[in-house]
């Protein structure tokens, strides 16, 4: 079979550093020499996360999805661009940076974001009608309605789980008091157990068998929770089977962390050279740091005339060297 060749994408991908520096050419040069002599290219950092975090991702309830403001994932993010078709990328980024086998990105959890065209038509159906929207005003109305959904669930659960602790404090009080009833009845030999008592004891056996069953549901849950919270401090293989409440959570978190914060919308009636056309970006993400050596890095970018520096610098380097 013929094999063939498709420019339009590439078998590396590439990250350009120092977007904040395009002014000052040296200290982007000084950036990627510090990524290069580490070997690791961190993802963002937020203030409010907490120590150890390998990747996370912040949901903005009153953001809008449509203007990539209500997922935000602390990824790595590449761009999936052959070398010769770049000028439309370091326009935007800068002419500094290097890129990695697209395998071995993979291998580290990348994977392309999904672009959704905010300004292309579709139709909403509400109260009983079809309107003719932008899909990206489509996509902020019911996302509102699923985020929504997701807290009202939420405070179900918590109400219902509240509800269940009060019940189950109220059981153990009768069962309390029923023994406190039928104690001295039943100590006293001199009496024949009569109607009332027998009536006490069938209620608290029943209670007792309720109890048990509650003592169950308790037991079950949190071996859930203890179960998740291991997986969660060493996820080896998927995570435990849970609840229906739980698997909900589950679920949610997974599309929030590997489908919606990878929700990437364009405006596709911008010029393609526009800084915020990301289309033309084919951007990969990869949650969390990545570390390499520089045995894996399969090309690096800069201006020409950082190339002497460059040499003197990195003898070591095997890879490519592209002068833009």
């Amino acid at each position: 079979m013929a094999s063939h060749t498709q420019r339009y994408i590439s078998n590396d991908l590439s990250h350009f550093v120092g977007r904040d520096l395009l002014e000052d050419p040296q200290a982007q040069y000084e950036r990627l020499k510090a990524i290069l002599h580490e070997g690791k290219l961190r993802r963002p950092r937020r203030s409010d996360e907490q120590e150890g975090t390998i990747y996370a991702v912040h949901v903005d309830a009153e953001g809008s999805i449509s203007r990539n403001e209500m997922y935000f994932g602390t990824a790595v993010c590449f761009c999936d661009i052959p070398s010769a078709d770049l000028r439309i990328h370091i326009g935007k980024y800068g002419r500094f940076g290097l890129a990695l086998p697209k395998t071995f990105l993979i291998r580290s959890g990348a994977s392309p974001v999904f672009y959704i065209a905010r300004n292309a038509r579709t139709s909403l159906h509400t109260a009983s009608l079809w309107h003719d929207i932008p899909l990206g005003d489509a996509f902020d109305a019911e996302f509102a309605a699923y985020l929504e959904f997701v807290e009202r669930r939420s405070v179900i659960e918590r109400e219902t789980f509240s509800k269940g602790l009060r019940a189950s404090m109220h059981l153990s009080q009768r069962i309390g008091e029923l023994l406190s009833e039928l104690t001295p009845l039943l100590a006293d030999s001199s009496q024949t157990p009569g109607e009332g008592v027998t009536e006490l004891v069938s209620e608290l056996s029943q209670l007792r068998e309720e109890e048990a069953a509650d003592r169950e549901r308790s037991r079950r849950g949190f071996e859930e929770l203890e179960a998740l919270t291991a997986w969660a401090e060493e996820p080896i293989g998927p995570p435990p089977r849970t609840s229906s409440a739980f698997e909900m959570g589950q679920i949610n978190s997974f599309l929030a962390m590997h489908v919606f914060s990878f929700f990437k919308f364009f405006d596709a009636s911008l010029e393609e050279a526009d800084p915020d056309n990301y289309y033309m970006e084919r951007e990969w993400r990869t949650p969390g740091d990545v570390e390499f050596a520089l045995d894996d890095v399969r090309s690096v970018f800069l201006p020409e005339a950082f190339a002497e520096t460059f040499a003197s610098e990195f003898p070591h380097f095997r890879g490519q060297r592209f002068f833009l």
